[in-house]
Parts: C-alpha cells; structure tokens; sequence
C-alpha cells in the first residue's frame, strides 16, 4: 500500500508541476487505488467511458452511472 500512495504522492506532484490540480473524482479514485479497491487499468477504463474513448479491456464491466462513478 505504501508505494501505492508514494505513486500517487508523485502522480499529484506531476501535475502540479503542469499547473494542474486533482478534483475531488481524481482524489477519490486516488483513494480506492491506495486502499487496493481499484488497479490502474480499472480507473483509465473508468475515464475512458467517462469521457467516451473506450476501454483499454475488452471485457472491462466498469461502466459511467453503475454506482462507481463519483
């Protein structure tokens, strides 16, 4: 769990270097990556559908509006 948070500690910093700044959706994904709820394929699935790209897993079952979105 610790290089998790390290990865996200870096993440964040990352973009704060490119003047961004994570929104309450990146924190809380951040979050559920952290705590081992989430892998890294399961959020880019998440914002791939959020944003209409498509999933990067053909079977993905993440889906917009099941519950997991914030």
């Amino acid at each position: 769990m610790e290089s998790r948070r390290e990865s996200m500690i870096d993440t964040f910093a990352s973009w704060a270097l490119e003047g961004l700044e994570p929104t309450d959706e990146d924190i809380k994904l951040g979050q559920k990556y952290i705590d081992g709820v989430m892998t890294p394929e399961e959020i880019i699935d998440y914002f791939n559908v959020k944003y209409q790209v498509g999933a990067t897993h053909p079977d993905s079952s993440l889906r917009v509006g099941d519950g997991t979105d914030f």
